[in-house]
């Protein structure tokens, strides 16, 4: 996880030194080109396109339009038989899988919003959207701390074996 938040904050950071080069050479344009990136109503907010155009659609739908894993409990259920947890451990378990779905919500909220309609406002939604996956991020490997503090070194050893 720190790996991926170092990651996280470097594509943060682009995003963040591009913006005023874009803005600069967006406000350059003329009116005719600027509309040229304006997009259609699907393009702008194709989550609502995708649900009114067939059946409901599930949790597992917006999870994956948003790029999540499938929401199921299989992850957890691995770490618990391998661990084999105590009262403690569990409920630090316990903890991190209600984080981790808290966090799931959360960044699926914050992705199932319509797209902006200028590479600008694109461009700072995408900011906001890597900068939601650096709070979730962080969220989680807080949880996951607590957790590995509490584990022997054998489940220490156990647990770090999963990320490999």
């Amino acid at each position: 996880l720190r790996r991926m938040q170092v990651t996280l904050w470097a594509v943060h950071d682009a995003l963040i030194r591009i913006r005023a080069p874009l803005a600069k050479f967006h406000g350059s344009l003329t009116d005719e080109q600027k509309r040229q990136f304006v997009l259609s109503p699907a393009e702008s907010d194709p989550v609502r396109a995708l649900a009114t155009a067939g059946p409901p659609l599930t949790a597992d739908d917006y999870a994956r339009m948003c790029g999540l894993p499938k929401m199921d409990d299989g992850g957890m259920q691995h770490i618990e038989q391998n661990l084999r947890p105590d009262k403690a451990q569990r409920a630090s378990l316990e903890s991190i899988q209600a984080k981790a779905g808290e966090m799931g919500r959360f960044l699926m909220a914050s992705c199932l919003q319509p797209v902006p309609q200028t590479p600008v406002e694109r461009l700072d939604a995408g900011i906001d959207r890597v900068t939601a996956v650096i709070f979730a991020t962080s969220n989680i490997s807080l949880a996951l701390n607590d957790l590995f503090g509490q584990l022997t070194s054998e489940q220490k050893s156990r647990m770090s074996a999963f990320g490999r």
